[in-house]
């Protein structure tokens, strides 16, 4: 069970469940951090095929976009993307351990696929890369291919993608 709080204070529960949940098209755009949707949606993986280079554990990398991502009332030309399943903007962070949001400890400011303690050192990851991208004009893809969890030996396969009319899919 978790807890979601949203930006008019209110709080919702909900229970995880890796196998049966998915939220996508996350939209947030907008000033106010209350104007988004959720919405179900066919969902086809993307090919995402450049290694980031993110080969250790905790690690981040800065990333330049080619469009402008607003997010949250702010407009990124850059995303930074951790090892532990966020991308984030502004300012990068490999924290493993995920937090309340909003929350004065960093990170703020994230797109969580899937945040949680990652192990890209383990190996074993698809086509011998733990996280690979692509960016394009309209639409910047993060893959998450096959990454050992740090605590045990299960593997997350995922994607984060921002698409240029502000809209986020996991």
């Amino acid at each position: 069970v978790g807890k979601i709080t949203y930006g008019n204070n209110s709080a919702t529960q909900y229970t995880y469940d890796p196998d049966n949940l998915r939220l996508a098209n996350i939209r947030t755009t907008g000033t106010q951090t209350t104007n988004y949707t959720i919405a179900s949606a066919p969902y086809n993986w993307v090919t995402a095929g450049t290694a980031t280079g993110i080969t250790g554990d905790d690690w981040y990398a800065y990333f330049g976009l080619q469009f402008p991502f607003a997010f949250y009332g702010n407009t990124y030309t850059a995303v930074y993307i951790s090892s532990n399943g966020f991308l984030s903007f502004g300012s990068g962070s490999g924290d493993w351990s995920p937090d309340p949001i909003p929350n004065v400890n960093t990170p703020n400011n994230i797109a969580a696929g899937l945040w949680r303690d990652l192990y890209p050192p383990a190996g074993g990851c698809t086509n011998s890369a733990c996280i690979t991208y692509s960016s394009g004009s309209n639409q910047f893809v993060v893959s998450y291919n096959n990454v050992r969890n740090y605590s045990n030996s299960n593997r997350q396969t995922f994607q984060i993608l921002l698409n240029s009319d502000g809209s986020i899919v996991y």
